[in-house]
């Protein structure tokens, strides 16, 4: 009985690590999750940044990752890559610190998040 259980439990944890994937979005930081979900942003592998499901992510040339979660009114986020900081906005705010940046606004149509990753589409920094 307790070589089926175990048996069990590596087939669970070999499920787990098939689910799990890791997205590459530069500078060190990965979208990262089940299959499934949404996501979550690392830097690295192990330190979280937004640990709030990820619908969408974009990236900007001058050194930004700007998306948006499931929550709050200040669902939107903004990460400067170089200073590793993260700051929680509505998404007017975000606009507005986008256009101070040089970046594009918050687009959908340029966001991925997992399901864009698994369905062959590719991260780019406008």
């Amino acid at each position: 009985m307790t070589k089926y259980f175990f048996a069990l439990v590596i087939m669970i944890l070999i499920a787990t690590a098939l689910a799990f994937k890791s997205y590459d979005l530069g500078d060190g930081y990965k979208l990262q999750g089940f299959r499934g979900h949404h996501g979550w942003i690392f830097k690295g592998l192990f330190a979280p940044i937004v640990f709030d499901e990820v619908m969408g992510v974009q990236g900007c040339k001058e050194g930004y990752l700007h998306g948006w979660t499931i929550g709050d009114p200040n669902e939107f986020f903004l990460i400067n890559t170089n200073s590793n900081s993260l700051i929680w906005l509505s998404i007017d705010e975000l606009n507005n610190q986008l256009m101070d940046k040089n970046c594009p606004r918050s687009d959908m149509n340029k966001e991925i998040n997992l399901a864009g990753f698994a369905n062959g589409y590719e991260f780019i920094r406008y």
